[in-house]
């Protein structure tokens, strides 16, 4: 006979079964028949017979209730794992994402911009440092005052001095205050208007310029003339056209005079981008003179110049191509520009940049290239239209190059017929620009 469960363990079972199953368990071991009904009393009579045997099936119920109390206590009898101690080592970064990767590349590239920025006015700040002859500021004569009659002529009083009124500015519209600058950082005061005294700063500047660029008509193709490294080239036009105003007649001088006015304007200035940024650097200073907060913003252009150029894949012709253009079409504004835009890139003129850098590189892919020539004219950039200049019809329509003379980069006229080399060979012109680009593609 299998063992007995515990007692308060069998007392509990033994309620849940009926009367006749208790009575059949008593008959079976022989205790006789019973005749009593009540179930506590049958309960009493088998727990106070330890030897009355228990069915088998009651055997069964057992287990599976014991299996279940065992279950239910066993979360409670788990041992604890131990603590796991901490690798003395941080734990590996997780694998960076291409996202990632592409800001990280982004904030390395706004960095440099940065550091070449700075740099940029730096070296401007040092070419501006440079002593500059002095201008004066008027030509009147200081007259000689008489001697006072009871007084040495050594102790006559000196005359007052003469006092230039500055120049006249156009009024235009005060760009807005800057409310990006941090609280550590003090506000300058007040930049006054510029005094004739200021341009003894830019006295390499031509005068006519200087003054464009206060009044605000300045031509964005001048840009150039701003530049204090070009100090000598700029001297020397200047006196050529002098020459010709001594040497010839009217129409001589106004051709000269044309002639100099487009060949300084002609994109062959630029060659590179310190060739934007340094005169721009000092445009935006004579601008923060005659409106004072101005230059700020302006000088905003120069990282959107090199978002820009990294937007055009660094094609330095379509960087060109975009500065000029977003220059002329903000400064024509006048008072009605609005500042933020200096901030940002223009996508229109953008995208129109990118597409005319792509429809000129696709018309000259292909095409053989001479090695370099010892020519002067080879390493001249080609920035002309050769079929026009040949009398032909142009390939596309409109043209995407200019039509301007090959010989002299001066529009009006084509190569063959161009006045200087006819002056300058006394016969009809050579246009050395053909035999330099002969194997190069016509727009």
């Amino acid at each position: 006979m299998p063992a007995r469960p515990p007692d308060s363990f069998l007392r509990f079972y033994l309620g849940t079964r009926t009367n006749e199953e208790l009575r059949t368990v008593l008959n079976d071991a022989g205790c006789g028949p019973t005749d009593q009904n009540d179930k506590a009393g049958l309960v009493s009579l088998i727990m106070d017979n330890p030897y009355v045997p228990l069915p088998e099936s009651w055997d069964v119920d057992f287990a599976g209730i014991v299996a279940d109390i065992r279950r239910t206590e066993a979360p409670a009898t788990t041992t604890e794992t131990p603590a796991t101690t901490p690798s003395p080592y941080p734990p590996p970064p997780p694998p960076l994402t291409s996202l990632d990767h592409s800001m990280a590349q982004l904030q390395q590239m706004m960095r440099d911009l940065t550091t070449k920025v700075d740099q940029q006015r730096e070296y401007i700040d040092q070419q501006l440092r440079e002593p500059l002859p002095t201008m004066a500021t008027s030509s009147v004569p200081e007259p000689v005052p008489e001697p006072v009659s009871g007084s040495s002529t050594f102790g006559s009083s000196l005359p007052p001095a003469v006092h230039v009124s500055p120049p006249s500015a156009v009024p235009s519209s005060a760009p807005p205050a800057l409310t990006n600058r941090s609280p550590s950082t003090p506000l300058r005061g007040a930049v006054p208007s510029p005094k004739v005294d200021a341009r003894s700063e830019w006295a390499y500047i031509p005068p006519s310029v200087f003054d464009s660029v206060v009044d605000g008509s300045f031509e964005i193709r001048d840009l150039w003339k701003l530049d204090p490294t070009r100090r000598l080239e700029i001297d020397k036009m200047g006196k050529a056209v002098t020459s010709d105003r001594a040497l010839n007649g009217l129409a001589e001088l106004l051709q000269s005079t044309s002639a100099f006015a487009e060949q300084s304007r002609s994109a062959t200035k630029y060659r590179s981008m310190d060739d934007i940024i340094l005169p721009w650097s000092v445009f935006c200073r004579i601008r923060d003179v005659a409106q004072p907060g101005s230059g700020h913003y302006l000088s905003a252009h120069v990282t959107q110049l090199y978002l820009a150029s990294f937007a055009l894949r660094k094609n330095f012709h379509a960087v060109l191509r975009y500065h000029l253009d977003v220059c002329q079409k903000r400064l024509s504004l006048g008072d009605a520009v609005v500042w933020d835009d200096w901030c940002s890139l223009d996508n229109v003129v953008l995208n129109t940049s990118l597409v005319q850098s792509f429809a000129s590189s696709s018309s000259t892919s292909g095409v053989p290239r001479l090695p370099s020539v010892s020519s002067p004219s080879a390493s001249r950039p080609r920035s002309f239209c050769r079929n026009w200049n040949q009398g032909t019809k142009c390939r596309f329509d409109p043209c995407s190059w200019p039509h301007i003379c090959s010989s002299c980069l001066a529009p009006g006229h084509r190569g063959p017929a161009c006045p200087s080399a006819l002056r300058a060979a006394g016969g009809p012109a050579k246009d050395i620009a053909f035999y330099s680009f002969s194997f190069a593609c016509s727009p």
